[in-house]
């Protein structure tokens, strides 16, 4: 493709950030919007490694209500604490939840190769929230093999 004098592809349209800023607030989106959890509900698997921590503040941050699950419970109990006293996560973020619905950030130990406890733990996120909206699959289990051969129960 042939680019103009600019270095952009010739007939391309591009939109300075400030053109793009704009046009958000015209729609009624400030910067933080386009990211708003507020309101969700977000499962967690494997919230006690750096990886699933990590994903849970921030979406606690962003105001999700956090489901986190591991095996390990101390290290949930300590994340949940963490997530629930930030300064960052204001209730102004939560504003629209009940304050009834309990803490930010909840705690659902969990094995998750055992299917049981995947559907033990489901059907208690959803009796006790009214559901998961979110669910990010961040917990490492090893299985050796072709994914197309494999049993329900290696999964």
């Amino acid at each position: 493709m042939a680019t103009d004098s600019t270095g952009d592809f010739a007939g391309s349209t591009t939109s300075s950030p400030a053109d793009l800023e704009t046009a958000d607030s015209v729609r009624g989106l400030g910067k933080d919007d386009l990211f708003s959890l507020v309101g969700k509900r977000a499962l967690i698997t494997g919230a006690t490694g750096g990886i699933g921590g990590a994903i849970a503040c921030a979406y606690a941050k962003r105001g999700a209500r956090v489901f986190l699950s591991g095996r390990r419970e101390e290290v949930l109990k300590g994340l949940a604490q963490k997530i629930n006293t930030q300064e960052t996560n204001t209730q102004e973020k939560n504003a629209d939840v009940d304050a009834a619905s309990g803490p930010i950030a909840s705690i659902y130990p969990c094995d998750l190769s055992d299917r049981a406890a995947i559907d033990s733990m489901s059907a208690r996120i959803t009796n006790e929230h009214g559901g998961i909206d979110i669910l990010v699959n961040n917990a490492g289990l090893t299985r050796d093999g072709l994914s197309l051969n494999m049993k329900d129960d290696a999964w």
